[in-house]
């Protein structure tokens, strides 16, 4: 996991700003992590965290001032970006994708915690939307970028909805592995690649 910047604490004794420790900043953002991960946002405290964390509760709020401030630092601190694989086969490329989808639920916390942060949020949630922003809108942008080449290989048809297909794909997995607790095999990520493409495919 990469450690966010440094928070920074005022000194006004010599008025100047003085680094926290980032050994500290990083345990605190990985207990955080791991506590929404277990236990989700409502049960999560910021005496919890400096708990976790193995520090006294000040140094949590020296660095944060509450726990959205704290959960936001959290999801920025990691960076776990989706890669476009781009092999040059539309149906490839999504069963890459969909394949990724999977490992970064099994074994990122952030997306875990993102996307059960996602299913029980409202709409105006500000933590929902920056969850949005760093989990899902990333993997949507390279879905999108990936109907867009299979329209101009021919391969898809021009009307070919990428938000449908994002929703038809995404949908399907968060349903099953978030949801229904079900995993699934290759050969189910390929047939359900292969349903979604049977409905878009150029004629």
């Amino acid at each position: 996991m990469t450690p966010a910047p440094a928070p920074v604490e005022s000194s006004s004794k010599h008025g100047f700003g003085r680094p926290l420790d980032p050994d500290i900043s990083t345990r605190v953002l990985d207990a955080t992590l791991d506590i929404l991960d277990e236990e989700g946002y409502e049960r999560l405290s910021m005496e919890a965290v400096a708990h976790r964390a193995g520090v006294h509760r000040p140094a949590v709020y020296r660095r944060w001032p509450n726990k959205l401030e704290l959960v936001v630092a959290a999801f920025e601190s990691t960076r776990a970006e989706p890669v476009d694989p781009e092999t040059g086969d539309t149906r490839a490329d999504l069963i890459a994708i969909v394949e990724d989808a999977i490992r970064s639920i099994r074994h990122n916390p952030r997306t875990r915690v993102g996307l059960r942060m996602l299913i029980g949020s409202k709409p105006d949630d500000e933590l929902a939307a920056l969850v949005n922003q760093r989990v899902v809108e990333p993997r949507r942008a390279i879905i999108e970028q990936t109907v867009a080449r299979g329209i101009e290989r021919g391969v898809l048809t021009s009307e070919a909805d990428p938000d449908l297909v994002i929703d038809m794909l995404m949908g399907a997995l968060v349903s099953r592995v978030m949801m229904r607790r079900r995993t699934i095999t290759r050969a189910q990520v390929v047939q359900l690649v292969d349903i979604v493409l049977a409905g878009i495919a150029s004629r």
